[in-house]
């Protein structure tokens, strides 16, 4: 007997991996920082990670660290952080990579929170 997998199945199947990678993640993070978490839903949470992986992926981060930093700065630090107009700029400069775009945006976040006095929550 042989089994057939649908598109439709293996993109449910994704998506189900997915989400529980997603929450998994979540709750790493709210263990490792649960003051940022304090005044967020779980809902909203979630949503925030959700919407970090999916501008990760549509930029083509690819270091795993990088990756990391991203959804850590989308979810707690930093929501939607690549809708800035001077971060997205740098974000889709056609000049280099995913990783060398998000390089050059954590600089620029990086100096603007130590000229806010806020240098404290960059931990890279």
């Amino acid at each position: 007997m042989a089994f057939i997998l649908t598109e439709e199945m293996r993109l449910s199947m994704r998506e189900g991996v997915l989400n529980q990678a997603d929450l998994s993640l979540l709750n790493k993070f709210k263990e490792a920082r649960p003051e940022e978490f304090a005044a967020l839903s779980d809902a909203e949470a979630l949503e925030r990670l959700k919407a970090g992986r999916a501008e990760m992926d549509r930029l083509g981060i690819q270091s795993k660290t990088l990756r990391m930093r991203f959804l850590m700065l989308a979810t707690y630090r930093f929501p939607e952080f690549w809708k800035e107009p001077e971060l997205r700029r740098l974000l889709n400069s056609p000049r280099g990579s995913g990783d060398v775009c998000f390089e050059d945006a954590c600089g620029a976040i990086r100096l603007a929170f130590q000229a806010q006095g806020h240098g404290d929550v960059i931990w890279w």
